[in-house]
This record gives structure tokens, C-alpha cells and sequence, in this order.
């Protein structure tokens, strides 16, 4: 069986199901709440772990009630969490989410948490690992020391980072695993502080009808950092990628990115990337929360079973998508059968994005 290590985030979250945004100073009334545990790699970990991979989640929590349901709610997933540290002195992330289920948007309160594992704790529980080795690493950015470790400690092992936004742990991390699947929070964050002049400033998609923002720019500006397959996830939009182009005698070839093979050595050229957009799978919006995690765990579980790049970014973005049909975060993660059935009925859209 395959294994998988998720290390970071670990709250508890509590949904609200509104009819339209609440007004200030307004009582309401609900039927019906939603609790679980949440957190972007926790989301992940649940993921992979209903989906049927060995799973462990590591990551700090308070020796409180918050963190008591956190755990047993994370386990109830088939999480391993015998590694997580709950400390007397820490106070467990609580997430208060208002969703308008009209419009499918959420509006998010946190109480954060500032538990992180420490290096020393990291090699400890990484010793117990030697045995039994994870096959993949998924990260959220939230537990950089642990993480860093964990590439020292697994290098063989498949990495994936959740890059939500553009902070210590996540720029640590990017340029260190296989995966980068970032928001588009975190892309424009990154090329808001490039200062390189040769990354093209203008780019669209081929398909004229959807956004012209310059998601290629994007990408470049993430491959610029040392960030090796850059993805962006952009919500009901889908997603964009850049995508190593392949060799001249591969029959898949992809257009307009590889020049001829030099005849007297027969040696490539270097690889060359190529950037694309994916349309989202199609879905009325209930609730969004957790889709982005969803799509994380779903391509790190395709990844580890050996998909292609872009089979793994197709199960992901129909996994995201029947997420946002249902109501709370990890109680949102649609069942892999699900997932399959309605990606096999699905015909994907890929738009090369043209840099000018």
C-alpha cells in the first residue's frame, strides 16, 4: 500500500450555512451546522486517507477541546495522528466560516494557533519512520522546519506544496518540491516582488472568450523562483500550468514547443515549458470551503498512483469541483468512485496561453 505524509495546519471548523451575507446588527437562525476538522493539509490528509493510501498527519494543536475534536474528527478519515503535538501552552486554530450558500463565497474568522513542531521533535518522529517510509509528502507551508526535514529525511519520496499564500513557509518550500500548486493569491504575490525585466509582461489565453489577466506571466514568474511544475488554481476559472515540453519523437508532442533534435549528435535541446489553462469541471457553487485542499489531496493521490501530470490535474479539478456541491470542508470530499465516474463522462478544455 501506498503511504503519505501531510504535515501543517490542523484547526477546527465551524460552518454556517446562510442564505445571503449576514447584515450587521441582525439575528438569524439555522437548522443546521457543520463541524470538522480543517486545515489545508489536514483537508489533504482526509483525502488520501478515504481514498484508500495509508495516511499520517502531523502538526501541532492545544490540549483543549477544540484540538480533543480536531483529532477524533481527522481519525474518523482513517488519519494516522499519533504524531500530532498537543501542547498544554498552545491554543488549537478555530475557523468560523459563513458560507452564502446563493453564491457558493465564504467569509472566514480565525482564531490562529502558533504551535509549530520544532527540528529536534522532527528528527524523533522521523526515526520512526525509517521503516516504513512515506511515498509522497504534501505540505501547506504552516510547519516549515518539519517540511524541510522531511525532504532531508525522504528525498525519494513525491513532494507537493498547498502555497496558499506568500509567507516564511511556503517561499521556503516552493523551490524544494516536485509539485507547487499555488493559488493565485500566491502567484501574484510572488511576481509583485520579482524585479527580473525578461519575464513576458502580457500573455492570454488562445480562447478569446475567457479572462485575458496574464496567467502566463504568472507561471514565469514562478519558474523564475526555481519553482518546478508551477500550477495556479483559479477557482471556477480552473486552473493554468506550466508544462515541460517533450521530446521531437513523442508522438504527444506538444504544439509550438520543441525544436528539431540535432542531426549529427542526436543530442535534445533543452526542455522547454509551455504554459495552459484547464477549465473547470462544471458545478453550482454551494460552498467553496476546502475545494483548494480538495484538489491538493486529489492530484497527490492520482500523482502517487502514477497518473500522468495532466490525467492527475483532471481528477483534481472534478474532485474540487463536486466539493463545492456540498456543504463544509471535509465533509465536502466526494467519494473516489464519484470522482471517476464523472471524470470519465467529462471532456476537458486546454488552452495553450500565448505570451506576446
Amino acid at each position: 500500500m501506498k503511504r503519505a505524509l501531510c504535515i501543517g495546519h490542523l484547526s477546527y471548523d465551524i460552518t454556517l450555512p446562510l442564505e445571503t451575507y449576514p447584515i450587521e446588527n441582525t439575528k438569524y437562525q439555522l437548522d443546521r451546522i457543520f463541524e470538522s476538522s480543517g486545515g489545508p493539509a489536514a483537508n489533504a490528509a482526509s483525502l488520501l486517507a478515504q481514498w484508500g493510501i495509508e495516511t499520517a498527519f502531523w502538526g501541532t494543536v492545544g490540549r483543549d477541546s477544540y484540538g480533543e475534536r480536531a483529532l477524533k474528527d481527522l481519525e474518523s478519515s482513517g488519519v494516522h495522528t499519533r504524531n500530532v503535538q498537543q501542547k498544554e501552552e498552545l491554543t488549537t486554530p478555530l475557523s468560523i466560516i459563513l458560507v452564502n450558500t446563493r453564491t457558493g463565497s465564504r467569509t472566514i474568522v480565525n482564531r490562529k494557533g502558533h504551535g509549530k513542531i520544532q527540528a529536534n521533535e522532527a528528527a524523533a518522529l522521523f526515526r520512526s519512520l525509517q521503516t516504513a517510509p512515506p511515498d509522497l509528502l504534501l505540505f501547506d507551508g504552516h510547519e516549515p522546519e518539519a517540511s524541510l526535514a522531511a525532504l532531508e529525511s525522504f528525498p525519494q519520496a513525491i513532494s507537493i506544496l498547498d502555497a496558499g499564500s506568500l509567507r516564511t513557509g511556503t517561499e521556503l518550500l516552493a523551490p524544494r518540491v516536485d509539485y507547487c500548486i499555488a493559488s493565485e493569491r500566491f502567484a501574484r504575490e510572488v511576481a509583485a516582488t520579482d524585479s527580473r525585466t525578461d519575464i513576458p509582461l502580457t500573455s492570454k489565453p488562445l480562447d478569446e472568450s475567457s479572462d485575458s489577466f496574464p496567467y502566463g506571466y504568472l507561471l514565469n514568474a514562478l519558474k523564475a523562483r526555481g519553482i518546478r511544475n508551477p500550477v495556479i488554481t483559479l477557482g471556477e476559472k480552473g486552473c493554468c500550468f506550466l508544462e515541460a515540453a517533450k521530446p521531437l519523437h513523442d508522438s504527444n508532442l506538444l504544439p509550438n514547443t520543441a525544436s528539431c533534435l540535432n542531426q549529427a549528435t542526436q543530442v535534445p535541446p533543452p526542455i522547454a515549458h509551455a504554459s495552459f489553462s484547464l477549465g473547470a469541471y462544471p458545478a453550482k457553487a454551494l460552498d467553496t470551503t476546502g475545494a483548494g485542499d480538495i484538489f491538493h489531496g486529489a492530484f497527490a493521490a492520482a500523482i502517487l498512483w502514477g497518473q500522468s501530470f495532466r490525467e492527475s490535474l483532471l481528477i483534481a479539478t472534478v474532485a474540487a469541483a463536486l466539493s463545492v456541491e456540498r456543504l463544509g470542508g471535509r465533509t465536502s470530499i466526494p467519494p473516489y468512485e464519484e470522482v471517476m465516474k464523472a471524470r470519465e463522462h467529462w471532456v476537458p478544455k486546454w488552452h495553450p496561453i500565448i505570451t506576446e
